[in-house]
């Protein structure tokens, strides 16, 4: 499985999980991305826990109930299961 370059920051794959590390800019309480092959079945703020309502139509996806500000001291991540 593969995963696409993401322009708010990196991000990592293990398995089924898909880390995204937003290194720039926090885009606010909605998080659009394109190009994203696979289903994705939960996303949540990995510091908090707080889950985000999933938004996918073909390869683009809005997390969407995401705080409205940098969630994080550090480096905020986001964990995205996905289907095989």
């Amino acid at each position: 499985m593969s995963i696409p370059n993401f322009c708010l920051g990196g991000a990592t794959r293990k398995g089924h999980t898909v880390c995204l590390l937003i290194h720039h800019t926090w885009p606010g309480a909605t998080v659009p991305f394109a190009w994203f092959p696979h289903r994705i079945i939960s996303a949540r703020v990995l510091s908090s826990g707080q889950r985000a309502r999933v938004e996918q139509k073909g390869d683009r996806v809005w997390l969407h109930d995401l705080p409205e500000d940098w969630p994080d001291q550090y480096t905020p991540v986001i964990e995205l299961t996905v289907e095989a």
